[in-house]
């Protein structure tokens, strides 16, 4: 009966070592899982924040570029067309990050603001007469105005991670 009692001692001693050192490496790859998690988020949210700023420097951009170009009379005024084309172009890349990024309010606000600043882009081509090089008429910018300060209401609001 000893002899049962000390196997017994010893079984349990050993699967309490046993399970003693699967704690640590368990604990440790638990650990490593969720800094990892953490570390997607985080850097997820940095991309997110980095999109929306971008989005944001460049329909500001676009817009005055569009209200300079009405005060500018020259040889040059093809190219500045082209840069605000540009400028809208990148806003819709911007604006599609975003939509992979953020839910759909504020990637609903970034797509709207980059169709807005692409609609501005037209008007102010369509505004200017190129023969003469300069602005026929000034682009109306109360929408994108509008539609800039809704975006920022939204991005405002995103979470710090």
């Amino acid at each position: 009966m000893a002899d049962i009692s000390t196997i017994v001692l010893a079984a349990i001693t050993a699967s309490a070592a046993i399970l003693g050192a699967a704690i640590s490496p368990l604990s440790n790859a638990y650990q490593n899982v969720r800094q990892a998690e953490r570390d997607r988020r985080e850097q997820r949210a940095a991309e997110l924040r980095r999109a929306c700023t971008d989005l944001l420097e460049t329909v500001t951009e676009l817009r005055t570029h569009v209200v300079n170009n009405h005060d500018y009379h020259g040889p040059e005024m093809t190219a500045r067309l082209a840069h605000v084309r540009q400028l809208a172009g990148q806003a819709r890349t911007y604006a599609f990050t975003i939509a992979l990024l953020a839910p759909p309010p504020l990637s609903a606000a970034g797509t709207v603001l980059a169709a807005a600043a692409r609609g501005v882009a037209e008007v102010a081509a369509v505004n200017t007469d190129l023969s003469m090089g300069s602005c026929v008429r000034p682009t109306d910018c109360a929408e994108l105005d509008t539609l800039i300060d809704a975006f920022c209401e939204r991005a405002v609001g995103l979470p710090a991670s």
